[in-house]
């Protein structure tokens, strides 16, 4: 979902995983709850609805928890799985969603982040073989086994859409981990991120087709080359970029904004960081 890379260009469909009738027919991903406040519960419901699989980065299960009040939406609303190294997640989240069943893995590996042991534990689940998780139905009024049932999520993708709800805000210094991830995984996954706010994802070098619908997103939107400086040429925005070197320390293009449905953007050296406004 999202990008379908050919040898000519990379197409983008973000569009696809705010649908509110479904994400049926459409590449399958796993959403990954990171440890930040859940402010908006009718996008997350959206994107829940959408995802095949959800986990939970670490104390992102107490942010989950704590955007339900009733047993029956915390419930419906359980993730497949809690991982990391476990030192945010509170007692009564654990002994709750432990109690649901749900899987808790404690890893103490200091060398990975709980972003990215949520990416680990989607690529052992996309290579095992049968590739299937068991959660609970959206209907489900307990617990208990019956009210579960076998959801096949990826098959064996040599890539996984992934979408991380809470990339940004908080501490500068995990908001600039969110961004790397963009870097560091962008040939095992493909990783967007989302706040109430922006979708966020990485452009690879050569020409890349946006989909970008108004009434999805808009009116900002940003390309950031972070890292590497790279010659841009953009059509669809309202201050394209014609040929122009963009670097930090130089011209950046934040604060633009759309113009059209379909933005156009090739980037001749390195990737770039693409940021959408979501609309209200």
């Amino acid at each position: 979902m999202g990008a379908n890379q050919s040898t000519e260009s990379t197409t983008w469909t973000p569009g696809e995983f705010f649908n509110p009738s479904g994400n049926e027919e459409n590449q399958p991903f796993a959403l990954v709850i990171l440890n930040q406040e859940i402010t908006n519960l009718k996008l997350f419901e959206t994107l829940y609805k959408n995802s095949k699989v959800v986990i939970c980065a670490d104390g992102g299960a107490n942010r989950l928890y704590d955007a339900y009040t009733t047993d029956e939406d915390r419930i419906s609303h359980a993730p497949a799985c809690i991982t990391g190294d476990l030192d945010s997640l509170r007692p009564d989240v654990h002994s709750y969603y432990s109690n649901l069943g749900v899987e808790i893995q404690k890893v103490t590996d200091q060398n990975t982040t709980d972003f990215g042991k949520c990416l680990s534990w989607i690529s052992e689940q996309a290579q095992n073989s049968p590739p299937i998780l068991t959660l609970p139905d959206d209907d489900a009024s307990s617990s208990s086994p019956e009210n579960s049932s076998e959801v096949k999520i990826f098959g064996m993708q040599p890539e996984i859409t992934v979408l991380a709800l809470g990339g940004f805000g908080g501490r500068v210094d995990h908001s600039f981990h969110s961004i790397n991830t963009l870097y560091t995984t962008a040939h095992t996954h493909t990783v967007y991120l989302i706040s109430s706010e922006n979708i966020t994802f990485l452009l690879p070098a050569g020409n890349n087709t946006i989909y970008t619908p108004h009434s999805i997103f808009g009116p900002t939107c940003g390309i950031i080359p972070v890292g590497h400086g790279t010659t841009m040429t953009t059509s669809g925005l309202k201050w394209d970029l014609h040929g122009q070197e963009s670097r930090f320390g130089g011209l950046v293009s934040t604060s633009n904004h759309l113009k059209d449905d379909v933005v156009r953007v090739h980037l001749a050296h390195a990737p770039a960081v693409f940021t959408l406004e979501i609309r209200s």
